[in-house]
């Protein structure tokens, strides 16, 4: 009887442990996030007007400096929350103060820019756009590091991006913008920024 006792007993720390260990790796798999790289889903936007309405299949994507290499520095091991940085674009950038644009057919193509801003931003170490899939790009676009995490695209239309922000930490963030150049480039002429036509 005292075998079996102890059989009995050790069973249920066995049980106990297990469930120890599955809960602590649950609970890291919550803190470190997702491991996938997300795949956008094209939305057509019907309800917008004007040239804004689709993506165009022309891409013509740039970054300055996508080396892929980063400068070490000291990390900080606390888990965010929250990462106070936001997806935004614009028509120019304020180191070349220029919208180019280029006449294709009955459509307008523009050259955007695609960055963060935040006051999160120092926290940041590395950023993938993933953008409308006509643009086949399924392994997302790396922004540069060294201007906001920019990335420059030429097309007309709007739609749904994806950005995985990778924090300094290792942590990665997810934050959706919903990419329209029309009111930007609006605002830009509204402004007197010279347009300059470049087909290239």
């Amino acid at each position: 009887m005292k075998i079996s006792a102890d059989y009995g007993q050790i069973g249920i720390l066995i049980i106990l442990l297990s469930l120890l260990i599955l809960s602590v790796q649950t609970e890291a798999a919550i803190w470190e996030g997702p491991n996938t790289k997300p795949v956008v889903d094209a939305i057509n936007h019907t309800e917008q007007k004007g040239s804004d309405q689709n993506a165009s299949a022309h891409l013509d994507i740039s970054s300055q400096n996508m080396s892929g290499q980063y400068e070490a520095s000291s990390i900080n091991q606390t888990k965010l929350t929250n990462l106070n940085v936001e997806v935004t674009s614009d028509v120019y950038s304020p180191k070349d103060p220029h919208v180019y644009y280029c006449v294709r057919g009955n459509y307008v193509e523009v050259k955007n820019r695609i960055y963060l801003v935040g006051p999160d931003l120092d926290k940041v170490k590395a950023v993938r756009y993933f953008l409308h899939e006509s643009l086949n790009q399924p392994e997302g676009v790396l922004g540069d590091p060294n201007n906001e995490f920019e990335i420059w695209i030429t097309v007309w239309g709007g739609f749904p991006i994806k950005a995985i922000i990778t924090t300094k930490s290792g942590q990665e963030f997810e934050k959706d913008y919903s990419f329209s150049f029309k009111a930007k480039f609006e605002e830009a002429q509204s402004k007197g920024i010279p347009q300059i036509m470049e087909c290239g």
